[in-house]
C-alpha cells in the first residue's frame, strides 16, 4: 500500500458505459485508486524502475525475509568456494609456467641438416621445426585461464534486490505485471525516453543463478536485464600472460548492471510513462467516411471534457458535409458541447427538429455523448457530472415527452429507424438513472410502444425479403431486417434489476426471441451503412442476452408460450403439442443454455444465448456452417445466406427455397467436397471440385474457373470465377472426343495443348526462365494453325506460325525469342528473356515482382563460388520491364520509368564481380552506382511506395557498421553478407540512396498531404540504425 501503483485513471472519463451498474463499478474503482494513491508514500521509489534502491520494495522485503537472506548467504558461500578453486588453478598454472620456462632456459635449440641443392648435395644447418626448447616456450605462452566472475553485485542493496527477483513473491510479481499491462497496453501510456537494450542478459541467462528461478518466470512481464555483458561472455573471458596475473585479474567482480525490463515492450524504462491520448480516441464512435470532418464533435478527452466550443464550430463551416445544411451542421456541432448541458441540448433539438435524427451521424453522436461517462461527481455520487440532470424528475418527464412526440412523427416511416435507435437509448438512459417511480413507469411504457413500432417494421421487412426474387435486393432486405431486429432487442438492454419487469410485458419474450433468431441467422452477412456501428450494436445485443439469460431461462421454463411462438414464426411446421407434458426441458450443465423439445419425430434444440434453432441437430432455414464456411461457398454465393429445406434429391441433403440466378439448387457433402446441383429447365449442372484438374491443366484453368458438368451436352463448362452463373458467356469447355476417346479443352477454334505433351513441354522450356510450367498456356488455333504460348500472369504472349521455328512476340512486334540468351552483363540473373529483331537490335525482358523483399528477389552463391545466381520469384511477378541492349555504346537503356532504372541498378549490384562486364565495360557495382547517381534518377517529383522499398533494398546492400561495444564506441564492427561478393556491398550504395531520400524530402512542400514522406522518413531511420558508422570514402 505504501508504493504508488502509477496508474492514472483520468482517461476513464472517456469510457463508454451504457448502464448505471457500469458507472457504479467505475465509481468503486476510482474510490479505490484514490485511496491507494493517498496511502502511497511519495518518497518511495518506483516498483517498475528503481532497482537496488535502499528504499525499494525488493530491498525492504529482503531485509525482512529470512529465506532470501539464507539464499544470498548460500550464493556467497558457493561463490567463495569457486573463487578459491580459481585461485588454486591460477597457482598451479603459474607453477607450470615457471617449470616450462625453466626448461626453456636450461635447454639449447635443436638444429637439423637442410639440403638446399640436391644436385650437388649442398647442405646447411637450420633451426629445427620441432625444437624441444621452443616448444616449451610456445606451451608456456599458450597457457590461459578462464576468469571467474562473482555471481552478484558488490553493492549490497543491488545484491539483495537481485535475490528478491530470483524468488519474487508470486502475488507481487502478478500485481506488478498486471499494473504494467494496464499502464502500457490498456491505457496506452508511452515510455518516451525509454532505452531499448542493445544486449539482453536476463536472469534466466545467468549461469550461476538461473536454476533458482521458479517455473513461472517465463510468464513474467517485468524482469531484470543488463545492458552490459558479463565478463565471462566477452572476448576478455580468457586471460593469458600467466606470469603477470594476480588473483584480482582472474577473480572479477560482477559486471552486470541490472535494470527492470518490460519484456513485452523491450524497453528499460527510466521515468514514468506519459499520457498518449490513445484511450479517448479508442473510446469513440467514429463517423462514416463521408463525414470524417464531424469526428471531432465526438472527441471529449480529459483535457477538454466540454468538447468543441461553439466558436470553433462556426469557424469550421468549411468542413460541413455535402448532405448537411449549414444550420444543421451548426446545431450538430454544438449539441455535444458542455458536459453539464448535453442532455439539455438534445432535448432542445428534439423539440426544434433542426437535426435530422434519421442520419447515421446523429446516431453516432447520441451514442457517444449519452454513454461517455464524463467527469466524476464532485459530491461523490454514482451519477456523474454529465448525467446528473437525468436524475431530476421534471427533466425525465420532459425527455420522455419529447421522444414520445418524435416517435409519433416517424412511426409510419421505416426509413427513420435510426431515429428510433437514438430514442431507445435516451429512454433506457432515463430509466437507468432516474429514481422517480412515475418516470420509471413512463419510460417502461415508452419502450413497449417503441418496440411495437420496430417489430411491425421487422415483420414487414421479413415479408418483403421472402417474396423478393432479386438476390441483391433480398440480401439488402435481410441486412435491414437484422439491424431492425437489433433495434428491437435494444429495448430490453436495461439494468439487471429491470429484467423481470421487461420480460413480464405482453409478448416480450416472443418478440425478444423472434428478433434474436433473425440476428443469429443473418448477422454474418449484413452489409451495413456503418459497419463499425453495426458491430458495436451486435456486441451489445450479445452482452444483453448473456446478462438476461438466467431470468429469461426461468421465464421460459415456467411459461414456454413466448418461445413456442418465436419458433413457430420461423418454422411453420413446428408442433409442440406432440411433446411430453413437461414441454421444453433444459440440458445439464454446462449446456444448460440449450433447451430441447420434440416436434413430432423431430428433436428440436434452442440456444437461449445465441438464439440458434436446430432441428435434428441442423439449423433451420439456412445451410449449416460446414457448407457456408466451405471454400467454394463464397465464390458461388458471395455473402448470400440461402434459405433451404430438406431435399428428395438422391445423395443430397438440402435444396434452396428460392431460385438463385434462375437455378433450383440442391446441396450435399461428400468428404471434404461440397456437392451442388443446379437445375434450370432441362439443364442440369453438377459442380466439379477443382482438385480434379490439379496438375492436369494450367493453374489459371483450375483456380480462376468454376467447373460445371453439363449432363445435356456431356461436357465440363469452365465458367469464370467472377460470374459462375452466366450461361451465355464465351468460355472453355472440356469435351469428349469420340474418335480419339480422349477429353479436349476447347474454346471456339482454340484447343489447349496438354501440359504433359512433348510440344507443350518443349515450348514451355523456352520461357521457363520467366514463368512456371503450370502457368504457361499453350493453345493451338485450328483455323490459323498457329500455336500461342501465353504467360497470363506476366501479360506476355508469343506465337509460332506453321512451318516456322521462330517464336514471335505479340507485345513487341517483329521481335522473336533470341536463341542466344547471353547479354554480356547481369551474369547470374536467371529470370530474363532476350528478344531480337536483328543481331544488333535486341531487348531484355525482366519480370517485376509485387514486392522487392528477399523472398521476391533471391540470390545465392554458386557451388563453384564463381558468381552468384539471382532469381526473381515467379509467383510474385505481375509484369515485365523491357530494356534495349545497345551493344555499340555498351549500355542497357530503359523506358524512362524510375522504377525500371532502380530495378536494373539493383540487379547490376547483385550480379557484380571483380571483372568488368563484356557489354558495359564496367563492373556491376560501377554500373549500379552510375545509375543511382545519374540526373535521370534524381529527376522525379514524388517517389512511390515501391520506389522507396526498392531504394531501401539497394541501400541495405552496403555493409552494416556499428560500434563495439555499443556503449563504449571505441571499435568498429562490420557485418558482411556472406551470400554476396564484397563488391556488391559497396558503402556508396547507402550514401547514394540517402542522398535520393533527402532530395525526395524536399518535394514535400509540393505534396504536403502525401503519406509517402512518412514512409521515406521511416526508411531513413532504419538505414541510420543499421549503419551507425558510414564509410563515405
Amino acid at each position: 500500500m505504501q508504493y504508488d501503483h502509477e496508474l492514472c485513471i483520468t482517461e476513464f472519463q472517456c469510457l463508454v458505459l451504457p448502464l448505471k451498474q457500469h458507472m457504479k463499478r467505475l465509481h468503486e474503482i476510482e474510490c479505490y485508486f484514490q485511496s491507494r494513491r493517498q496511502a502511497a508514500a511519495s518518497h518511495l521509489p518506483s516498483v517498475y524502475r528503481s532497482f537496488g534502491h535502499i528504499s525499494s520494495f525488493g530491498v525492504r522485503y529482503f531485509e525482512e525475509s529470512r529465506e532470501l537472506q539464507a539464499t544470498l548467504a548460500e550464493i556467497e558461500r558457493d561463490a567463495e568456494s569457486q573463487r578459491a578453486q580459481k585461485c588454486e588453478e591460477l597457482k598451479e598454472l603459474k607453477t607450470k609456467y615457471d617449470t616450462l620456462m625453466e626448461q626453456y632456459t636450461n635447454m639449447s635449440c635443436e638444429t637439423e641438416t637442410y639440403v638446399y641443392n640436391h644436385r650437388h648435395g649442398y647442405t646447411e644447418p637450420r633451426h629445427s621445426r620441432w625444437c624441444s626448447r621452443c616448444l616449451c616456450k610456445t606451451q608456456a605462452d599458450a597457457l590461459s585461464i578462464k576468469i571467474y566472475e562473482w555471481p552478484v553485485s558488490s553493492n549490497p542493496q543491488v545484491a539483495m534486490a537481485t535475490v528478491f527477483e530470483l524468488k519474487v513473491p508470486q502475488a507481487f510479481s502478478d500485481w506488478r505485471d498486471t499494473s504494467a499491462y494496464m499502464i502500457s497496453e490498456v491505457l496506452g501510456h508511452q515510455h518516451r525516453h525509454a532505452k531499448e537494450p542493445y544486449y539482453l542478459y536476463t536472469l534466466d541467462k545467468h549461469k550461476g543463478l538461473s536454476q533458482m528461478l521458479s517455473q513461472s518466470y517465463s510468464r513474467r512481464r517485468i524482469v531484470l536485464s543488463s545492458d552490459v555483458k558479463p565478463y565471462n561472455v566477452t572476448h576478455r573471458k580468457n586471460k593469458r600472460a600467466i606470469r603477470h596475473l594476480t588473483e584480482d585479474d582472474v577473480c572479477l567482480p560482477n559486471a552486470l548492471q541490472y535494470a527492470y525490463l518490460d519484456i513485452s515492450l523491450r524497453v528499460l524504462p527510466k521515468e514514468a510513462p506519459t499520457y498518449s491520448g490513445d484511450v479517448p480516441k479508442l473510446c469513440r464512435y467514429h463517423m462514416p467516411r463521408r463525414s470524417n470532418a464531424l469526428d471531432r464533435f465526438t472527441y471529449h478527452p480529459p483535457s477538454a471534457p466540454d468538447g468543441t466550443p461553439p466558436n470553433e464550430v462556426i469557424a469550421g463551416l468549411s468542413d460541413c458535409p455535402a448532405h448537411f445544411s449549414i444550420e444543421e451542421y451548426k446545431a450538430f456541432g454544438t449539441m455535444a458541447f458542455g458536459s453539464q448541458i448535453i442532455y439539455s441540448n438534445i432535448l432542445a433539438q428534439l423539440a426544434t427538429s433542426t437535426i435530422d435524427f434519421t442520419k447515421v451521424e446523429t446516431q453516432c453522436l447520441i451514442l457517444q455523448t449519452i454513454q461517455q461517462v464524463g467527469l466524476p461527481s464532485i459530491s461523490g455520487d454514482v451519477e456523474r457530472v454529465n448525467h446528473a440532470v437525468v436524475v431530476v424528475e421534471s427533466f425525465g418527464h420532459a425527455m420522455l415527452e419529447q421522444i414520445d412526440t418524435a416517435l409519433l412523427r416517424v412511426s409510419e416511416n421505416l426509413e427513420s429507424w435510426r431515429a428510433l435507435a437514438s430514442f431507445s437509448l435516451l429512454a433506457r438512459r432515463t430509466l437507468s438513472l432516474t429514481q422517480t417511480p412515475d418516470v420509471r413507469t413512463r419510460a417502461l411504457d415508452y419502450l413497449v410502444k417503441l418496440r411495437s413500432v420496430c417489430f411491425k417494421w421487422l415483420k414487414r421487412l421479413k415479408t418483403r425479403a421472402a417474396s423478393s426474387t432479386d438476390n441483391e435486393q433480398r440480401n439488402e432486405l435481410h441486412s435491414r431486417a437484422t439491424e431492425m431486429a437489433l433495434l428491437c432487442t435494444s429495448t430490453y438492454d436495461v439494468e439487471c434489476t429491470d429484467f423481470n419487469i421487461i420480460l413480464q410485458q405482453d409478448s416480450a419474450v416472443s418478440v425478444l426471441l423472434q428478433s434474436s433468431i433473425i440476428i443469429q441467422e443473418n448477422h454474418k452477412s449484413v452489409q451495413s451503412e456503418h459497419q463499425d456501428l453495426y458491430d458495436s450494436l451486435l456486441l451489445s445485443h450479445l452482452a444483453m442476452m448473456y446478462r438476461a439469460f438466467e431470468k429469461l431461462r426461468t421465464f421460459v421454463l415456467h411459461d414456454s408460450k413466448g418461445l413456442c411462438d418465436a419458433v413457430r414464426a420461423n418454422w411453420a411446421a413446428f408442433d409442440p403439442s406432440t411433446a411430453s407434458p413437461s414441454g421444453w426441458r433444459s440440458l445439464e450443465q454446462p449446456q444448460h443454455h440449450w433447451l430441447a423439445i420434440c416436434s413430432g419425430t423431430l428433436l428440436v434444440h434452442f440456444n437461449l444465448l445465441s438464439a440458434e434453432l436446430l432441428v435434428n441437430g441442423l439449423p433451420l432455414a439456412r445451410l449449416p456452417s460446414r457448407f457456408m464456411q466451405h471454400k467454394m461457398y463464397r465464390p458461388l454465393f458471395s455473402k448470400t445466406t440461402l434459405e433451404v429445406m430438406p431435399t428428395d434429391e438422391p445423395g443430397l441433403e438440402f435444396s434452396a427455397q428460392h431460385l438463385y440466378h434462375g437455378y433450383k439448387l440442391h446441396f450435399g457433402m461428400q468428404g471434404l467436397d461440397m456437392l451442388v446441383v443446379a437445375v434450370q429447365g432441362n439443364s442440369r449442372l453438377d459442380l466439379i471440385p477443382s482438385r480434379v484438374f490439379q496438375d492436369q491443366l494450367p493453374h489459371a484453368f483450375v483456380a480462376d474457373s468454376i467447373h460445371w458438368y453439363d449432363h445435356a451436352s456431356n461436357e465440363v463448362v469452365f465458367r469464370p470465377r467472377q460470374s459462375p452463373w452466366l450461361a451465355d458467356i464465351d468460355c472453355w469447355r472440356l469435351k469428349h472426343d469420340i474418335l480419339t476417346k480422349s477429353w479436349i479443352l476447347v474454346n471456339g477454334p482454340n484447343v489447349l495443348v496438354s501440359l504433359i505433351s512433348t510440344s507443350a513441354r518443349n515450348l514451355s522450356k523456352i520461357v521457363l526462365s520467366m514463368e512456371e510450367a503450370q502457368h504457361i498456356h499453350v493453345v493451338l488455333n485450328t483455323t490459323t494453325q498457329t500455336v500461342d504460348v501465353n504467360l497470363p500472369r506476366l501479360q506476355l504472349g508469343f506465337f509460332v506460325e506453321r512451318n516456322s521455328d521462330a517464336i514471335f512476340s505479340r507485345q513487341f512486334r517483329g521481335m522473336i525469342i533470341d536463341s542466344q540468351q547471353n547479354i554480356g552483363t547481369l551474369t547470374g540473373l536467371t529470370s530474363k528473356l532476350v528478344l531480337k529483331k536483328s543481331p544488333s537490335e535486341r531487348i531484355l525482358l525482366i519480370p517485376v515482382p509485387r514486392k522487392f523483399g528477399i523472398s521476391s528477389i533471391k540470390y545465392a552463391k554458386t557451388l563453384s563460388n564463381d558468381h552468384i545466381t539471382v532469381a526473381i520469384s515467379k509467383d510474385d511477378a505481375t509484369k515485365v520491364y523491357a530494356y534495349n541492349l545497345d551493344e555499340e555504346l555498351g549500355r542497357i537503356t530503359d523506358s524512362g520509368n524510375l522504377e525500371s532504372k532502380l530495378l536494373i541498378s539493383y540487379l547490376h549490384a547483385l550480379t557484380s564481380s571483380c571483372l568488368p562486364d563484356a557489354l558495359t565495360k564496367v563492373t556491376g557495382t560501377e554500373a549500379a552506382l552510375q545509375i543511382l547517381q545519374s540526373a535521370a534518377v534524381r529527376s522525379f517529383d514524388l517517389l512511390t511506395y515501391r520506389n522507396v522499398e526498392l531504394l531501401e533494398r539497394i541501400a541495405t546492400l552496403s555493409t552494416t557498421r556499428s560500434f563495439y561495444p555499443a556503449h563504449l564506441q571505441v571499435m568498429q564492427q562490420v557485418s558482411w553478407n556472406k551470400r554476396l561478393p564484397a563488391l556488391s556491398q559497396h558503402p556508396q550504395f547507402c550514401v547514394s540512396v540517402d542522398q535520393i531520400f533527402k532530395h525526395a524530402a524536399k518535394m514535400q512542400i509540393f505534396f504536403p498531404a502525401n503519406d509517402v514522406f512518412a514512409v521515406i522518413r521511416d526508411a531513413q531511420e532504419r538505414l541510420k540504425s543499421g549503419t551507425s558508422i558510414v564509410d563515405k570514402s
